[in-house]
Parts: structure tokens; sequence; C-alpha cells
């Protein structure tokens, strides 16, 4: 063998005297395990063999080489590509940043042919290669996490490798209370769980809760189901009864060390796949809820070329990456290297089964982590993780923390489900009954007998107020189902409307009962209509104005809360045009402001006046409430909507009682 690579090594010095040089950078945890010099050492015989002119150079951190650790190793690389940098053509890196390297990577969907990429897992890839519709990668090698069981201690007893959770704990509890009845061992380690602090615990917890899905073709079981909280409360029950805090968060380097080491006081242990270790230890696929179901993260690296590099670079890169995630080399890395390929034809050849225990491959039922659901995966792991364990190691219940967990990314939004909360539905049904009530009342302006009452304003305009006052309750409606920037638009355009129908009516009033009569209150008063016209005219220039304007939808992050949508005017033009809004909304009121002292002492119309003073009030003080509610978030969405929602009935119910409703009383 040494021979060999001698062989090779002389013949690259020759042959690589003028080839281009591409260079490769990855990470291992164990050295003994890497694939990446196979990959590299194949691509390079490979290029030599067929005359390509290109070597592969390798740069892979260790652990022992360096002080990196995977994270460390990820913002390394993402700050390298986010300077542009091209130091390295080929990128090894762990499937969870495909969406963190994205906009660095180049397409592969653009170099590599259908033929070459529907050799993988489909769905794997979409949920682990593929983002915002680009192959940013393809898969060199799957980590995945098996049971390890020590074949000596079951056989003493027995007992078989169990294929559902409540088979080992049966097993588990058996073998323990026998082991310490006939030996007195109080040591044996009966299961591990690897529920650590680390993203190891996380792929443990989100596999637990995939194993425990009804059926093998079963998506992941929701957070919230009973599904996932049966699976955390096995998890808890299994800790308590066969095992104990400090064996749970075990780190991976200890466990490591146990399978290598002596097993003789380890019943079960989950790890990732190693390989063949020891004849006493016998892997298989993790248990399930039920026989035949099972479940385990995916782990492991992709390959994807840096969107950077030279023309002739990329050529270079592209048929290495081909060559390297080739069925030929994928199945020599299956062979040699025993490691997980998401090629799933390997299993059924025959060459490939003589070597590998073929049906233990097929047995793995992988789950992709969830590193789609937000931009900052890692935060969301180590807060998924922090939640569960308020469970696994604390006093919160199981449905508690998942609701908790949910609650990370889930957007929350108002609806008339009444799953999350009451709220959408009961402003529904008082919306309802306050704008029935409103439209009845309109009834008042046709009996004669309360035609004094309304004496102040013509029929049309008690009309016009009454539909500005539900028009302005119907913006929250915008507020219903997922928000976009159409609904960000909508929302101070029907305040705009609303307010003008129902307040200008009042303005007009007041200008026409002017103490000293002139052309401006004549005209206004012969052309009522075209006074009104004009207002909404005005609110009609400034909506078009402010809807050519961008808004932003952007998510509120609420740590241990309810995260929603808000609106955010994005250009400066737009808020100019919005300020300009409120602005001449405030001069409307300033102006009736202004007649309602100069027309204070009318005796006509004495208790009008006094009624409007109320009226102006509670606008101004509604508005200024609106603008600071918009302006602020708070943690729990419900409660921002609810004092939203009622600024705007307590606003239209007050102007309703002290404009109409008390002329009718009085």
């Amino acid at each position: 063998m040494i021979i060999i690579y001698l062989y090779f090594f002389i013949l690259s010095l020759l042959e690589f005297g003028n080839c281009i040089t591409i260079n490769a950078v990855a990470f291992t945890y164990d050295i003994a395990t890497e694939i990446y010099t196979l990959l590299r050492d194949e691509f390079n015989k490979y290029s030599i063999e067929n005359d390509l002119g290109i070597q592969l150079d390798l740069n892979l951190f260790t652990p022992s080489n360096s002080t990196t650790n995977i994270n460390d190793y990820g913002s390394m690389i993402d700050l390298l590509l986010s300077k542009r940098n091209e130091k390295y053509d080929l990128i090894f890196y762990d499937n969870i940043y495909s969406r963190r390297f994205s906009p660095h990577l180049l397409d592969l969907y653009d170099y590599l042919d259908d033929d070459h990429i529907i050799l993988y897992d489909r769905e794997i890839i979409l949920k682990s290669c593929v983002y915002n519709d680009k192959l940013v990668g393809l898969p060199v090698m799957l980590d995945y996490s098996v049971l390890y069981s020590n074949i000596e201690l079951l056989n003493k007893y027995n007992k078989e490798i169990p294929k559902t959770w409540d088979e080992l704990y049966d097993t588990g509890k058996y073998i323990m209370e026998e082991e310490i009845k006939r030996n007195n061992n109080t040591d044996l380690i009966i299961y591990n769980g690897l529920f650590t602090d680390t993203e190891i615990g996380t792929c443990s917890l989100y596999e637990f809760i995939y194993s425990y899905r009804d059926r093998k073709d079963s998506s992941f079981p929701e957070l919230t189901s009973e599904t996932a909280i049966n699976a955390l409360k096995m998890i808890k029950k299994i800790k308590n009864d066969l095992s104990s805090d400090s064996q749970f968060k075990t780190s991976w380097s200890v466990t490591l060390s146990k399978i290598r080491g002596d097993f003789s006081k380890i019943l079960f242990l989950k790890y990732w796949y190693t390989g063949t270790i020891d004849p006493v230890i016998k892997t298989s696929a993790l248990p399930g809820l039920k026989e035949g179901i099972s479940g385990s993260t995916i782990g492991g690296y992709n390959l994807g070329i840096n969107r950077y590099i030279n023309d002739e670079n990329r050529k270079a890169a592209i048929r290495a990456l081909k060559y390297i995630t080739s069925k030929e080399v994928q199945r020599k890395a299956v062979i040699e290297k025993e490691i997980f390929s998401l090629i799933s034809s390997l299993y059924e050849e025959e060459a490939v089964c003589l070597k590998v225990d073929c049906n233990f491959f097929r047995a793995i039922q992988p789950v992709a982590r969830p590193t789609y659901v937000t931009e900052d995966y890692s935060s969301y792991s180590e807060q998924f993780r922090e939640h569960a364990y308020e469970y696994l190691y604390g006093d919160k219940t199981a449905k508690e923390v998942l609701k908790n967990i949910e609650d990370i990314t889930k957007i929350y939004q108002i609806s008339l489900s009444s799953k999350d909360s009451l709220l959408g539905l009961l402003y529904l049904i008082i919306f309802s009954v306050i704008s029935t009530i409103m439209l009845l009342s309109l009834s008042f302006l046709f009996m004669e007998k309360y035609e004094l009452c309304f004496s102040f304003l013509p029929k049309t305009f008690w009309v016009f107020i009454i539909l500005g006052l539900i028009i302005m309750m119907c913006e929250s409606f915008t507020l219903y189902g997922e928000l976009n920037t159409t609904k960000c638009h909508l929302r101070p355009i029907i305040l705009s409307y609303g307010y003008t129908l129902h307040f200008v009516p009042v303005l007009y009033k007041l200008l026409i009962n002017f103490p000293e009569e002139n052309s401006i209150s004549i005209w206004i008063s012969e052309n009522k209509y075209i006074f009104m016209a004009l207002f909404i005219l005005l609110d009609t220039i400034l909506s078009v104005l402010a809807f050519i304007s961008p808004y932003d939808v952007n998510t509120v992050i609420i740590n241990n809360g309810l995260n929603y949508l808000t609106c955010d005017m994005s250009s400066k033009m737009g808020l100019i045009i919005n300020y300009l809004s409120l602005i001449y909304k405030g001069l409307i009121m300033v102006f009736v402001l202004f007649f309602i002292f100069l027309e204070w002492n009318i005796q006509k119309t004495y208790f009008d006046i006094r009624c409007l003073i109320s009226t102006v009030l509670i606008d101004f003080l509604s508005f200024i409430f609106l603008v600071i509610l918009i302006c602020i978030n708070l943690k729990e969405y419900y409660i921002k909507y609810a004092i939203h929602f009622g600024i705007l009935v307590i606003f239209s119910v007050s102007n309703f009682i002290s404009l109409y409703i008390i002329k009718i009383l009085r």
C-alpha cells in the first residue's frame, strides 16, 4: 500500500508540474473516520489517469491540529466567503449551513446533469442541500446515530436488540435489576441518551420525536402534538428509571472513548455510526414507537463550490466535485470507510452488500434538522435544547416546553380560529354588534319626532359620519391572517378615508355657521358635496402616493414570547407622505378647534359645540395612542392587537355617542 501511494506521489510531482491546483477545506472531529483524504486521493488519481491537469489539495482542520470546533469552522468559512475570498475552491461544510452559505456558493443545478443529481435521495437533498431553489452542495458523507448493544449481556439474559423504545425500556429495566440482584452491579450504564448541551443534544431530541411518528412514511410530528409530548415523556422515563442526568449529559468525546474502550459496563449506547468496532458490540437502527419505525438525524458534510473563484478554477472545481460525488467514488467510500451514502441504490448492489451490512444501512430512517426555519439555526438549536431540557432536567411540563419551542419560529397572527387566541373571533362579534347598532340608528334620521335633533347637519352627512366610524373599525381586519405589503398599504388608507368621512361633515357645519358671513362659507354651503369630494380627493392623492412607496413586512422576534409580523415603511418618500397625512389630519382637528372657539357662545349651536369638544379630545388621544402602539413592539402580540382593536372601538363608539346618540337622548 505504501509503495502504491509513493508511486502516485512521485507521479503527481511529474504530472502536476504545470497543472491547475484547486484547494479544498474540511473539518472533522475524528481523524480515524474522516473520508476527505480518500476523496482527495481518488480524484488526484483519476486526474492523472485521465490527463485532466488538475491537482486537488486538502486543508483539513481537526481538534488535534487547531483549536477550531464545528461552530468556529463554520464562522471562519462564512467570514472568508463574505469577503469574497478565493483561498478555497471547494468547501466541505456541515449540512446545517446550507442556508448560511447559499449566497456564496454556486448553484449546482447550472453545472450538473439531472442524471447525476437524481442519484441522491430527492427528499433529503431538498431539505439539506437546496435553499431558495439553489442546489448549493451535494452530500459526500452522512453522519447518523445508531444504537450500540452489548450482545454478551443480551444473550446472558435471553434478550434481543430492542426495536421499540418500550422494548429498550423493559429490557434495560430487567437487566439492570437482575445485575444488581445477582452481582450487585450498580455501575452498569443502561442507556446514555446523548442529550448534551451541544448540537448533538438537539439531534438526539429531534430524532427521538421523529421516531415516535405513527407510520414510516409520516412526516415529522407537530411540536405541540400528543406524539411529541409522548416522545418527551418517554425520554424522561428512560432517564429517570434507567439512567441519570449526568449520564444523559455525557459528552460525545467521552461516549466515543467508551465505544472504543471497555464496553462490558454498558448495555445500550447511542452514538454516531463509526463502523465495525468489536464483535461484542452490535449496531442497529435506533428504536421507535413501533417496530419498523426509527429515526436518525442527518449529520455529515456537503460539498459546495466557492462562487467567487476565477473561471479556470471554477471549471476545475466542477470537474472535481462531479467526480467526488459520483456513484463510483461513493461506492468506494461506502466499502472502505463504511460511510452512509445518500445514493440509496448502492445498497442494492451485491458487491457493496458483500462488504457492508446493507440491511442495516437500509433500516436507517434519516430526518433533516430544521435548518431552514430561521436564518440563525445555531441560535434556534440552542433555544430548542434549552426549552426541552427545562422538562427533561427540570420541572416544566412537556406540553409547556414544546409550546415554547414552537414559539421560537412560529409567526402568530389574528384569525377567526380559537386555536391560539379568541381575539380575532371576539373582535368580529364586537364589530358586527356595534356596526349593526350604528346602521339601525340611521332610521332615527327619517323619523319626524327626531328631525330637530339632527338639524345640525344634512341627513346625508350624518350617514357619512356613521359610515366613517364603521370604516375606521374595518381597518383592524387588515391585521387578520398573514400580513403582507398590500395590507400594510391598506391600513393607513382605510383609517384616512374613515376619518375624513366622519369628521369633515363637522368641519363643514362649523364653516357655514361662521359668525360673519363670507364668500367661502356661502360657497361651501351651496356646494357641500363638492366640499366633501375635495377632501376625499386629497385622501386619494395621498393614498396613491403612499401606495407606490414600498413597505417591508418584518418579523418581530420576541425571546420567550410570541413572534409576529409588522409593517415598516422602507423609503424616505413613504415616511414623508405618511407624515403629511398625519399633519393633514392634525390640521383638520386644529381648524375644528379654532372654529369651536369662535362659535363657543352662539346660542343656536351651544349644545352641539360642547359635544364636539369631547369628540376632538377623544380623536386626538386615540391617534396619539395609535401612533405610539404602531411604533413599539410589545412582547405579547395579542395584547398589542387587543389594544389596537380597543382604541378603534373606543374611538368609533365614543364619537357615535357624542355626535349622534346624545342628540336622541337629549
